[in-house]
């Protein structure tokens, strides 16, 4: 990666953090992939074209560091809805495709997540959280990395 100033693959700090540190990949049905930019609390939006090469990129939601300051792991839904762990905030936060963010956990269930995945089958509407328990480990709480489940009343969107 070469940026502007010719200086390549340095990442710096422009107020969020290192800039280059993406998180989490996930494709809606109409083909667009979103990457989540952990520190830059964003998600931006990139369409596919046919031949399979990257459109034009375009921030679908953010800078948002209330909801999605260290988003560490995406999924969709068949509906379109995209939801994020984000680890700094312990959150689970929905996005609808309006842009609507919707907090729905906040600490209890969460320690630091760090991924969330559909289940499938029966359990297709359950959304799994990895917690990375990071903070509460290193202060000597907690009870460590662990799973944990939602059942956010959709069913996930298949991975490709």
């Amino acid at each position: 990666f070469q940026a502007e100033d010719g200086i390549r693959d340095q990442p710096r700090s422009r107020g969020l953090g290192d800039v280059y540190k993406r998180q989490g990949l996930a494709f809606d049905g109409e083909g667009n992939l979103f990457v989540l930019n952990t520190d830059r609390a964003t998600i931006v939006r990139i369409p596919v074209n046919k031949q399979g090469t990257a459109g034009v990129p375009e921030i679908f939601v953010g800078p948002d560091c209330e909801n999605l300051e260290g988003g560490d792991g995406i999924a969709i839904d068949k509906e379109g809805n995209l939801y994020v762990g984000a680890n700094r905030i312990n959150k689970l936060v929905k996005i609808s495709e309006k842009k609507e963010i919707t907090v729905l956990e906040t600490g209890g269930l969460l320690d630091f997540p760090a991924n969330v995945a559909f289940g499938s089958g029966d359990k297709s509407s359950t959304l799994y959280i990895a917690n990375f328990a990071l903070i509460s480990s290193q202060q000597g709480g907690g009870s460590g990395p662990n799973l944990v489940a939602k059942d956010v009343g959709i069913k996930g969107r298949p991975l490709p």
